[in-house]
């Protein structure tokens, strides 16, 4: 596992992953996530483009 290119973002999700099943956690609205959504659609984008 630890050879996998994308281990550490694959914990980091794991990690994720296991926050959101606390009972009662507090989460942020949808709508608090747009700007990153857009960076990361703009990114993107620009990316193909080149």
């Amino acid at each position: 596992f630890r050879s996998n290119p994308f281990h550490d973002e694959a914990v980091r999700v794991r990690i994720w992953d296991e926050g959101g099943k606390v009972a009662d956690m507090k989460t942020r609205a949808f709508r608090d996530y747009v700007p990153l959504l857009e960076r990361v659609v703009k990114k993107f984008a620009a990316e193909k483009a080149a």
